[in-house]
């Protein structure tokens, strides 16, 4: 078994049977809007998050994603496209505020098309991202997706004080 997730993608790719597609999915997921989860495909997908775990509902669709350019600042954004014909992932964001500061988390799984609903995905852990910027107009949702970064985060992001570290007044 490969451990390399490329390797893996790969392996999936070129020995499985010619019937069997891989099945790209995104879930979007906030703590006041819950999850929206979706399919590459043109049949909604039941599908475990985990091996053996409840399977969760995948609404059919398209979805498209551009790998990011080379950077040398340090972030790297994710382009994820996905349709908005229907409005419901413009739906889906008119639950969170405009000012709510907890980013929205995006996780990529794959799953193959023969494998029963409790499986799991091929990609164990999944990818996790999270929403950078978002673009709404009446055909599509796009949006920026990076990795955590610690180059984003502030220096120091821990106070020595006193009260929390007593020892510094020795």
């Amino acid at each position: 078994m490969n451990t390399s997730y490329d390797l893996a993608i790969r392996e999936v790719a070129t020995q499985s049977p010619p019937d069997v597609a891989m099945l790209d999915t995104l879930s979007f997921s906030h703590p006041l809007a819950g999850l929206f989860n979706i399919v590459n495909d043109r049949e909604n997908l039941s599908a475990s998050f985990v091996s053996g775990g409840d399977a969760f509902d995948f609404t059919a669709s398209s979805f498209a994603m551009s790998l990011p350019d080379s950077s040398g600042e340090g972030v790297q954004n994710l382009k994820i496209t996905v349709p908005n014909t229907n409005g419901e992932a413009s739906e889906w964001l008119d639950q969170i505020p405009v000012d709510n500061e907890t980013p929205i988390e995006v996780t990529y799984r794959v799953y193959l098309s023969n494998k029963p609903s409790n499986y799991g995905p091929l990609n164990d852990p999944p990818i996790k991202m999270f929403i950078r910027d978002i673009q709404i107009d009446i055909f599509t949702v796009s949006a920026l997706a990076v990795f955590k970064s610690v180059v984003n985060k502030k220096y120091p992001n821990e106070y020595y004080t006193l009260e929390r570290f007593p020892a510094l007044g020795n």
